[in-house]
């Protein structure tokens, strides 16, 4: 059953914080929602782990979500594309939030990028950078679940507590 998905959720190989192989350990769950169609909200069941060696959590997201926001990366790619939509206009408010976090994240994570890659990508304002990481990773999603899986930053921050759940598909 679908509903019941984050039941059979593995552990990441390797901990995200201190990189030991091996150390992560089943800690339990937590329920979050996130937009749906209308006015419904999706609950889901995030699966967490703990490390033996550090003591830190990691949760396993679904490709689809982003952490700490409540809209669908489908529905925030439609907003950036400017490709209005009913799921676009009824959460235009969140939308512009997000915009505006990533403005003032991009510099950060070009940084971040420019350190792990050797160079930073060619991107001179936030749309260019936003746009050249869709084309560079083949999405949003899986450049959103690259960037959290690699590098464990998002568009929107840094959130060492999440990983992608690579046992999804790569796009919905």
């Amino acid at each position: 059953m679908k509903q019941e998905a984050h039941f059979r959720m593995r552990p990441p190989g390797r901990c995200p914080h201190c990189q030991q192989l091996k150390t992560l350990w089943s800690l339990g769950y937590y329920a979050r929602y996130l937009a749906g169609r209308a006015d419904r909200f999706l609950k889901l069941y995030i699966r967490r782990f703990r490390c033996r060696r550090c003591r830190k959590t990691v949760s396993l997201l679904p490709h689809f979500a982003q952490p700490y926001r409540l809209i669908r990366n489908r529905v925030i790619t439609l907003f950036v594309a400017d490709t209005p939509s009913r799921q676009t206009v009824r959460w235009t408010d969140i939308l512009r939030r997000y915009w505006r976090r990533f403005c003032s994240w991009h510099k950060n994570l070009l940084a971040v990028l420019g350190m792990n890659w050797g160079r930073s990508p060619p991107a001179e304002n936030p749309l260019a950078l936003w746009h050249w990481l869709e084309d560079f990773y083949g999405g949003f999603e899986n450049a959103s679940n690259a960037l959290v899986g690699d590098l464990q930053v998002t568009f929107f921050g840094q959130y060492r507590c999440h990983q992608p759940n690579l046992a999804q598909p790569a796009s919905r």
